[in-house]
C-alpha cells in the first residue's frame, strides 16, 4: 500500500511538471479572488504587451538588424517610485516604445537598443498595429523644465518620419490620435494612453498625482501577489 501510495504521488508531480501551462511565457489567467476586475484586466494587459515587444524585437532584428534590450530583462518588476496610475495604463514613446505607466509605477518595454534612426519608426508602427493608442501629450510641452540640460523652449516635435518641425500648437490636432509624435531630445517622451489591446478594451487610464502615489512597499506587494496569482512560467 506504501509504495502505490508512493507512484501515485510520482505520477501526480509528473503531471503536474509536465503541464503545458508551466511552460507559457507570460500567460495570464483569470482569477476574481481578491483583485478587481479592472485591475486584473490592466494586470494582464502589461503580459500582453511584455509579450508583444518580444515579438516586435524579434521582427525588426529580422528585417533590418534592429536590436532592443528588452526592459523586462533589466527592469523585471514595476518601479513604484515612478509613474503610477490610478487605473489603466499610459505608453510613453520617444523613438521607440520605452516603458508604461501603470497602477504599480512604470513598466520597461525597452531598455535601449542598436538601430537606424531612419527605420526605428517601423517598432512604433508594430506596436499600434496590435494597441489602440490616443495621443494626450508629449512630457515637455507645458512649459516646464524638462530633465536637467535643457527647457521646453529648446524642444522640437515631429510628426510620423516627416523631419521638418511641427509647432507646439499643432500637437492639439493629434491629441486623441495614433500619430507618432517624435521629440529632438531624449527623455521628452510623448504619452499615448491605451485604450484597447487587439480590439479588447482596457479601462480607460487616469494620471495620478505624485502626492497620491501608493507607497513603495506596498505596490512591491500588490505586484508580487499579482504575479503570484496569475502569472504561469
Amino acid at each position: 500500500m506504501l509504495i502505490k501510495s508512493k507512484i501515485l504521488c510520482l505520477l501526480g508531480l509528473l503531471l503536474i511538471y509536465y503541464n503545458p501551462i508551466h511552460t507559457m511565457k507570460h500567460t495570464a489567467i483569470k482569477d476574481d479572488d481578491h483583485e478587481s476586475e479592472e485591475l486584473v484586466v490592466t494586470f494582464n494587459a502589461i503580459q500582453s504587451i511584455r509579450n508583444l515587444a518580444m515579438r516586435v524585437a524579434q521582427q525588426v532584428h529580422a528585417e533590418d538588424d534592429t536590436s532592443l534590450a528588452l526592459g523586462e530583462k533589466g527592469w523585471p518588476v514595476p518601479n513604484p517610485y515612478y509613474h503610477q496610475t490610478k487605473r489603466g495604463l499610459f505608453l510613453a514613446t520617444e523613438s521607440y516604445p520605452d516603458y508604461l505607466c501603470s497602477p504599480w509605477g512604470q513598466v520597461k518595454i525597452y531598455g535601449g537598443g542598436s538601430y537606424t534612426p531612419s527605420k526605428i519608426a517601423n517598432v512604433f508602427d508594430k506596436f499600434r498595429e496590435s494597441l489602440t493608442l490616443e495621443f494626450v501629450e508629449n512630457v515637455c510641452e507645458k512649459g516646464k523644465r524638462c530633465g536637467v540640460l535643457y527647457s521646453s523652449d529648446k524642444i522640437k516635435f515631429y510628426k510620423e518620419n516627416d523631419r521638418t518641425p511641427i509647432a507646439k500648437t499643432e500637437l492639439d490636432r493629434y491629441r486623441g490620435t495614433s500619430t507618432r509624435i517624435v521629440a529632438n531630445y531624449c527623455g521628452a517622451a510623448s504619452i499615448y494612453a491605451i485604450k484597447a489591446i487587439d480590439g479588447k478594451e482596457l479601462p480607460s487610464p487616469e494620471h495620478l498625482e505624485y502626492t497620491d502615489y501608493r507607497k513603495y512597499e506596498d505596490s512591491k506587494a500588490d505586484w508580487s501577489s499579482m504575479t503570484e496569482r496569475y502569472v504561469c512560467s
